[in-house]
């Protein structure tokens, strides 16, 4: 009797290691590798059933860097597809962007006009101080371009050809409410023309303690996979309207600029004029 019971005991542990064996077969893992200096450090171990998918996990963050998707290789060729089914183990790589910023008070500003609210300015007159707490980190951010044509010119050398830069503006608005949904405000990037689409309510409102402030500056995406070639690369942000605004001088609509946003795999360069800002 004793014999069969233990018989039975060890056939139930068997049937029992067999079962744990056969779930541990029809798991697969996903390896996340963080991939930036150590290719080897893993961010993360996901495991899955095989034949369905793989679970992303939450986005990674890098000082100075952009997330930019996980990719079958650690050089970032092969984009991954978390809606496809996979049957095996899996190492995914994480693909990082530099993020640069370069501040509209630092560009070139000799013999370029503008016009105000009240009269014609220039140069370095464009630069106003935030005094409204709008959100220019700096405290500085360039303004008055309020007629057709003006621009705003930023020179940036690239160490190499991409055509994987995102660009992001800091606008807002000085009076009067701005948007923008088609031609009237560009981005032109070697001469290659965006379309700048941005919604500026909420200008000069009156605050809870009674103060008139600007808006905040918020930040807007202008395109994605824009092209720059290596070397030298000229932006330019162009008043691209006549839509005369509050001011008897204001002879269009253009945003106030704090700063543009370049998220890209090259190293990216400028000289900032920093003696604009005495």
């Amino acid at each position: 009797m004793r014999n069969k019971v233990g018989i039975a005991v060890l056939f139930a542990g068997a049937l029992a290691a067999m079962s744990s064996m056969s779930a541990l077969a029809d798991e697969g893992t996903a390896t996340f590798y963080l991939n930036a200096g150590d290719a080897e450090e893993v961010y993360e171990e996901k495991t899955f059933p095989l034949g369905e998918w793989v679970e992303e996990p939450e986005a990674p963050e890098l000082e100075n860097k952009v997330f930019g998707g996980w990719y079958a290789d650690a050089e970032c060729t092969e984009k991954f597809s978390f809606n496809d089914r996979i049957d095996g183990d899996v190492e995914l790589y994480a693909a990082w962007k530099n993020s640069f910023v370069f501040e509209a008070e630092y560009v070139n500003l000799d013999g370029v006009p503008g016009q105000g609210y009240s009269g014609n300015t220039s140069g370095t007159g464009l630069i106003m101080q935030d005094k409204s707490d709008a959100g220019a980190s700096n405290g500085y951010y360039v303004s008055c371009l309020y007629y057709d044509g003006a621009y705003l010119s930023f020179e940036i050398t690239s160490d190499r050809a991409v055509d994987d830069v995102t660009m992001i503006l800091s606008l807002s608005a000085e009076f009067d409410d701005m948007i923008f949904t088609g031609d009237e405000y560009l981005a032109v990037v070697n001469g290659e023309e965006y379309n700048v689409e941005a919604e500026l309510t909420g200008a000069y409102a009156v605050t809870d303690d009674g103060e008139n402030r600007k808006r905040p500056f918020t930040q807007h995406v202008v395109a994605n996979n824009i092209s720059l070639q290596e070397g030298e690369n000229v932006i330019e942000l162009v008043t691209n309207n006549d839509e005369h605004m509050s001011g008897a001088t204001m002879e269009a609509k253009a945003p106030m600029v704090y700063c543009m946003y370049l998220n890209t795999s090259a190293e990216l360069t400028w000289e900032p004029v920093l003696e604009n800002i005495q």
